[in-house]
């Protein structure tokens, strides 16, 4: 069995890899957002919302989703109406444990302790 340094040691080394990894992801990211910005340009100035090659195909679709500016009129427009179905099915996890720590249950809900390591390097 590795002794507590040795691990501690294997951590660090592979928080630093993954690190250089999520670097490496996030300029990938920024080339392949550059890219379809490009990509739609040029579809929508032929007018086109489908190509293909022999790598492959694009397709331009558009989505709406929602922005909200004012919160307070948004959550008074659920509750007149019981539109609970607009809210996402994930609790928050502040207010949920300053519930706990002031002693108030929360119907529903039982707690999860969640356990992991924290590593800050030298």
């Amino acid at each position: 069995m590795e002794n507590i340094s040795d691990l501690i040691d294997k951590l660090g080394l592979l928080r630093v890899d993954k690190k250089r990894a999520e670097y490496e992801v996030k300029e990938i990211n920024k080339s392949i957002e550059a890219l379809e910005r490009q990509l739609m340009d040029v579809m929508d100035d032929q007018g086109i919302t489908e190509s293909k090659n022999s790598t492959g195909k694009v397709a331009l679709t558009e989505s709406v989703y929602p922005h909200v500016e004012q919160w307070d009129q948004f959550h008074t427009w659920i509750l007149e109406n019981g539109y609970l179905h607009f809210l996402e099915r994930r609790p928050a996890v502040l207010a949920y444990r300053e519930a706990l720590d002031m002693g108030k249950p929360v119907p529903g809900v039982l707690p999860f302790t969640k356990r992991k390591i924290t590593f800050r390097g030298n």
